[in-house]
């Protein structure tokens, strides 16, 4: 028995013997990520800014050579276009910029990459932003503009139809340097149709379109709108009827316009929900949001509409970021102010979770970690006002208010206990885990605490970006557990950083990986659980 225990690894700085283990950077030793795995992580979580432990650049490079891995077979080209049009159309990330980069990036390798990612274009790029992001990425990556690359793009404006064209191209007239006319004059669209042709006019002549006798349809109509919405200025009253009738966005109104109440209250009638949240501040500054307020009142009732979040794609990260920068009572730039609405506050709150897939509770019982370590303050999904640490108690907290059964404990060094409840607000629970004490990464803890005590779990869940330095490895504790409790738990890891390695052992069918931040995660655990 004494030769035997010299076999086992005295702690998770060393690898387990059989095992496929590779030392992460915080010097425990972790599971390698696939290339599929390890791609999915950087479309939702993407690596803005770096980690506690990698920069930008270092992680961009891990990245493009798992796409390199991925490219070398067809199978594997299909695959990752495949899981780039899944995250970016179905909304799990909160940003559709790594979706964009990973299309821009397989289209410039050229040859069987490019073919497999071009037709894809149209499904990630889905409005004028996007499609000036992919050409930068591509510009910056050398991609050319070959015959097969100019149809894509000028099938990107032929396709669509003439109405949403018109709203694309004013919307977005230029973003990063790019405006449509440049682009037109590079793809060189052919419409097949006169109302189509009509608005391609407009972006390329329009003094020709200005001269010419319009079409009577819902394009010609938005693009006149638009025009006259531009001359009309301080002139509130009548932009406001213009806004109403034609269904014109902040984008479309004059820049001095864009201080007044009666302005603002016309783009809410029609406003999509991101929209919305994105500009709570400058509503609430102007006045026109305020306590009891009519226009308080048709956001609370927009935000409460679970399937109006679904149908837009709202990403509760979009949410949980306007929830801290509106409670701020300021912006993260610029020098504007308010006085947050109780009641918005509370509805963004409760939008947060609604914004997740509709999760049944399992009635399994659930122990959730938390990791609050010192690598995991740094800031998540590239925003400086959300850390990995807050994150990962927000998709903790997701699962509480779902599983009746379950209690959170937070970890770094040795477990801390966490004063949080399901009523316990988002804002106030990030608060509590910003001012612990940390050191080093226990990610085994949680597991420990369970057997020391007693305590039956079904699942256990990690949220930590993986890395782990002192104690046990965690798929060793679960083994101990399981033997000693007679209890088949599970581990359900989530991670909140774009690595290449897990604590959760790839060859036990009980261990499964998330990415933090996927909006689907809380019913894939609930699937896993069951």
């Amino acid at each position: 028995m004494s030769y035997a225990r010299d076999l086992q690894p005295k702690d998770c700085t060393e690898p387990i013997r059989g095992k496929n283990m590779v030392k992460g950077l915080g010097g425990g030793f972790g599971f390698q990520v696939g290339d599929l795995d390890r791609l999915r992580r950087f479309l939702i979580l993407g690596h803005q800014g770096g980690t506690y432990y990698a920069d930008q650049r270092k992680l961009s490079i891990e990245t493009v050579d798992c796409i390199d891995r991925l490219c070398k077979t067809n199978a594997g080209c299909q695959a990752a276009v495949q899981e780039i049009v899944t995250i970016s159309k179905s909304g799990r990330a909160p940003k559709n910029d790594p979706a964009i980069f990973a299309l821009a990036y397989m289209v410039s390798k050229g040859g069987i990459p490019s073919i497999h990612a071009l037709p894809a274009v149209k499904e990630v790029c889905r409005i004028g932003t996007h499609l000036f992001d992919f050409l930068n990425n591509c510009k910056a990556l050398g991609r050319g503009w070959g015959s097969g690359f100019k149809r894509t793009i000028a099938e990107w404006y032929t396709d669509r139809d003439p109405k949403a064209l018109a709203m694309q191209v004013t919307k977005y007239a230029q973003r990063n340097g790019w405006s449509h006319r440049d682009v037109l004059r590079k793809a060189h669209p052919i419409a097949t149709n006169d109302q189509t042709n009509e608005v391609l006019q407009y972006v390329a002549q329009k003094a020709k379109w200005e001269a010419a006798e319009y079409i009577d349809s819902p394009s010609a109509n938005l693009l006149m709108a638009v025009e006259v919405a531009k001359n009309l200025g301080s002139d509130t009253s009548a932009l406001s009827n213009v806004i109403r009738a034609n269904g014109l966005v902040r984008e479309h109104v004059p820049t001095e316009a864009l201080n007044s109440i009666e302005v603002w209250d016309a783009l809410l009638e029609k406003m999509p929900l991101t929209a919305m949240i994105r500009n709570l501040g400058k509503m609430t500054s102007i006045g026109l949001v305020k306590p009891l307020s009519a226009a308080s009142q048709k956001i609370v009732e927009a935000l409460e509409d679970r399937d109006a979040l679904k149908a837009q794609r709202v990403h509760p990260v979009t949410i949980l970021l306007a929830l801290k920068t509106y409670q701020q009572g300021r912006g993260v730039l610029g020098s504007l102010s308010w006085q947050p609405d109780q009641n918005v506050l509370e509805a963004l709150e409760n939008a947060f979770y609604a914004a997740f897939d509709v999760v049944e509770p399992t009635d399994k019982k659930f122990v959730l970690g938390v990791d609050v370590s010192g690598s995991m303050s740094c800031p998540c999904i590239g925003s400086p006002i959300i850390s990995c640490r807050e994150a990962a108690l927000v998709m903790a907290m997701t699962a509480k208010r779902t599983e009746k059964w379950s209690h959170i404990l937070g970890f770094s060094h040795d477990l801390i206990e966490l004063p949080i409840t399901n009523t316990t607000s988002l804002v106030d629970a990030c608060r509590i885990v910003r001012g612990l004490p940390f050191r080093s990464t226990r990610c085994a803890a949680p597991i420990e605490w369970a057997l020391n005590n007693k305590i039956e779990v079904d699942v256990f869940c990690i949220y930590t970006d993986n890395e782990t330095n002192c104690g046990p490895h965690p798929s060793y504790a679960l083994g101990q557990y399981r033997q000693k409790m007679g209890r088949n738990a599970k581990l359900a890891v989530f991670g909140l950083a774009n690595s290449h390695f897990t604590i959760a052992d790839p060859d036990d069918i009980g261990m499964m990986d998330f990415v933090g931040f996927d909006a689907a995660a809380p019913a894939l655990l609930a699937d896993f659980a069951r």
